[in-house]
């Protein structure tokens, strides 16, 4: 069970995103959050989806501690080398 202020964090990104859904910030802390949860998959859908609004510091992805269920998984270094090629 989600405790309460991450359910209310979530509301609160939630109608951030319904306003602007480029809103890198939001993006990026619905990936923290879908780790909190312990979802993985959405995390994965999250940095997805911030990498397509151009997010390119894959630096402070890698070095960001809330990130750190991720790293053993494939698809972030695959996930970081793109934004990486595509920040040029």
């Amino acid at each position: 069970m989600m405790s309460g202020w991450l359910a209310e964090a979530e509301r609160e990104l939630r109608d951030v995103l319904r306003i602007d859904p480029r809103h890198r910030d939001a993006n990026y802390n619905m990936t923290c959050l879908a780790l909190k949860k312990g979802n993985r998959q959405d995390a994965f859908r999250w940095l997805d989806r911030l990498a397509a609004l151009g997010y390119r510091d894959a630096r402070a992805l890698r070095e960001d501690p809330d990130l750190a269920p991720l790293r053993d998984d494939p698809r972030f270094e695959r996930l970081l080398d793109r934004m990486g090629r595509s920040s040029g």
